[in-house]
């Protein structure tokens, strides 16, 4: 056959299939029934395979569909086939010998062959359009067609170019990429199965993809393949176009008759299940020039992120375990580069290891991003946190590991630069939380907040969710500035626990002590640290578990004083005095009750009496007046110290506020005993 035309016109899928095939050039034979013997005739096909016009009847053209970004030239673009090797046609069963299977081995080149216009047979079965494909094929072919079902193997070269899909409705550009080339390309099917897929190197270049979550936060590519429900729905509606419904009556009809002619042949016993897993293999991966469009449709307002630049690799990876191990042992993971920008700046850079095959998942996975401005992001600010973001960049390292087993352990690196927040949006469901006031106890002085969020768990467990994990974690500690805003400053400062909230003192006295003036250097780094902090001083007292120690430290007071008065007299006197020892003390009590206008048991003449010490002690202590006056005076006293030390320490005296002293009844309800001292707030200019 030499310069052959055929023409093709199929109506019974969703839409006309309409294929036109010029330049048809076909020789084999000879063949002849009568021959006993199985005959290989020589067989060589060309043609070509040309569009009917842009998009074929019924359809939109890829320039319809993406709004003018169509590519020129569809309308009337070819493909060739040419085929050479040799076939054996089938042969009726005579003699009892069985029916010849047909078969057929030779060299396969597929140039530019146009899949989309094979498109309405399998239309059904996506939730997009195939706008554009093409096919490129080189390849030795082997191919039988044995009663147990199709056997093939194929060897060679594949390309698939100018790839174009969009979605339904709206139509939006979805999945597209100018090449994919698979070299080494080794496909092997048995019983209609494949058993065998081996891919030695892959190049993806140019690619684009789409990523959507739907206001019910589904992924758009996690939906490319419609569910039976989905697709009976699809026919429903087709049922309103005449020339659709036509057609799935076409369709159906051929289906019916295809099922009786299957039951009027003689029941034929399936074939064994089999449990043989195909053998994938891929060698290298390199991904060139991609870029990624994402969308979340679940927040309001929406959010949207361009990927560019995405350029990298996967080693060769398979579902088959390594050679030298036991039986069951988890495929080899392949290593993973990947590099590109967020939003045209911020750099992003993937580095680890995964297998996309391994069976359970499993991988060890590092990604870095750089820079990237957080304004865009409002919308998840304004969601969970209630504010937007006016201001900050952000800086991430994550990793995440996952073991056979499917334990994750993950470690998430964010460090966030200049963060300042708007006021709370109006109407917002979110949780109404101190976030100025969190993110001036994380920051530094340099304004960045570096935190390191660890999860762990099962990803078997269905109801694990990475994401709402970290969103958790990072409300909780935001929540955690009006709870325990002292302990997070520890935490941010060295990881201790220890919650700097107070500042203890003796009962009764209003001095600093080693471990009180240890704490206030803590509070003086942290405060140095975060200039956008104040801190508020409010001194605690009490007057019926304070009174006996207030008298003590009055009367040790009062020593004290007489100390220093008989050294100025002896001419010793100086500026700090130690505290008497315990054999000054008896002299000093005396000298102090001597001198004390209060009254005294004497003798019959008059004269004060001569007492043991712990009787002077006694009335003494019992002088001194205690009273809530004297209790709020000590209670200033000791927020007074605690300030003074502040300011040694380099805190400036106009960030520090005193506040109106406190009682018991106003300390803290979480169960801990109180504690005489001064308790400490922070709050934002």
């Amino acid at each position: 056959l030499a310069d052959g035309r055929l023409g093709l016109v199929d109506r019974s899928p969703v839409r006309p299939v309409r294929l036109r095939v010029e330049a048809l050039q076909l020789s084999a034979g000879p063949w002849s029934n009568a021959l006993p013997a199985a005959q290989a005739l020589p067989l060589e096909l060309s043609l070509q395979l040309e569009q009917s016009g842009p998009g074929g009847p019924g359809g939109r053209s890829e320039q319809g569909r993406q709004g003018g970004a169509g590519r020129s030239g569809l309308a009337g673009s070819t493909g060739a086939l040419r085929y050479q090797g040799r076939i054996e046609l089938p042969q009726p069963a005579s003699g009892g010998q069985p029916a010849r299977v047909f078969a057929s081995q030779g060299q396969l080149e597929l140039d530019q062959l146009p899949l989309h216009r094979l498109e309405p047979y399998f239309a059904a079965a996506l939730n997009l359009e195939l706008l554009r494909a093409e096919l490129g094929l080189r390849a030795s072919v082997e191919l039988s067609l044995p009663p147990a079902g199709l056997q093939l193997a194929l060897r060679g070269d594949a390309e698939v170019e100018r790839l174009r899909t969009s979605t339904l409705e709206p139509a939006e550009r979805l999945l597209d990429w100018q090449s994919l080339g698979l070299r080494g390309l080794q496909l092997d099917l048995k019983a209609g199965a494949l058993s065998r897929l081996k891919v030695a190197e892959t190049v993806l270049s140019d690619y684009y993809a789409r990523i959507v979550i739907d206001p019910q936060g589904r992924i758009n590519l996690q939906q490319l393949l419609r569910q039976p429900a989905a697709a009976s729905a699809s026919a429903s509606t087709r049922s309103a176009d005449p020339a659709a419904a036509k057609a799935d009556q076409a369709a159906t009809a051929a289906a019916t008759v295809a099922t009786s002619t299957t039951a009027a042949k003689p029941a034929t016993p399936p074939a064994a299940p089999t449990a043989q897993q195909a053998r994938l293999e891929f060698g290298p991966i390199s991904f060139v020039n991609g870029q990624v469009d994402f969308a979340d449709h679940f927040i309001r307002p929406n959010y949207s992120a361009r990927l560019s630049e995405l350029s990298g690799s996967l080693g060769g990876f398979s579902n088959q375990p390594p050679r030298s191990e036991q039986p069951g042992q988890a495929p080899e993971l392949a290593a993973l580069s990947l590099r590109g920008k967020v939003e045209g700046q911020a750099s992003l850079a993937v580095e680890g290891q995964l297998n996309p095959l391994a069976q359970p998942l499993a991988l060890d996975i590092r990604a870095q991003v750089d820079d990237l401005d957080l304004p865009p992001l409002s919308p998840y600010s304004i969601k969970y946190a209630g504010h937007g973001i006016e201001r900050g960049k952000l800086g991430m390292t994550v990793r995440y590991q996952i073991a056979p087993d499917g334990q994750l352990q993950a470690s998430n690196q964010i460090l966030l630069k200049q963060l300042n927040f708007s006021e709370r949006v109006e109407g917002s469901e979110a949780p109404n939380l101190p976030i100025r006031l969190a993110v001036a106890l994380l920051a530094d002085r340099n304004g960045v907040i570096d935190l390191n969020l660890p999860i762990s768990g099962s990803i078997n467990d269905p109801q694990f969710r990475v994401g709402p994990i970290v969103w958790r974690m990072v409300l909780n500690l935001i929540g955690k500035a009006v709870t325990a805003p002292f302990a997070l400053i520890a935490q941010a400062l060295g990881g201790s626990a220890e919650d700097l909230r107070q500042i203890d003192f003796a009962p009764g006295r209003s001095e600093l002590d080693a471990a009180a003036r240890s704490r206030l250097e803590q509070v003086a780094q942290a405060m140095a640290q975060r200039p956008a902090l104040r801190l508020t001083l409010a001194g605690q007292s009490d007057l019926e578990r304070e009174r006996r120690a207030y008298q003590q430290a009055q009367l040790q007071q009062r020593l004290l004083q007489e100390k220093q008065r008989q050294l100025e007299r002896r001419g010793q006197g100086s500026e700090a005095v130690a505290p008497p020892t315990a054999a000054e003390s008896a002299e000093l009590l005396a000298a102090v009750y001597r001198r004390a206008d209060i009254p005294k048991p004497r003798n019959l003449v008059g004269l004060a009496k001569t007492l043991p010490a712990a009787e002077m002690e006694a009335l003494l202590l019992a002088s001194i007046p205690v009273d809530a006056d004297r209790m709020r005076e000590l209670a200033l006293a000791r927020a007074g110290a605690v300030r003074d030390a502040l300011v040694r320490l380099g805190v400036d005296h106009e960030r520090l506020y005193l506040l109106a002293p406190t009682g018991p009844e106003q300390a803290a309800t979480d169960g801990t005993p109180w504690q005489a001292g001064v308790m400490l707030g922070l709050k934002t200019e």
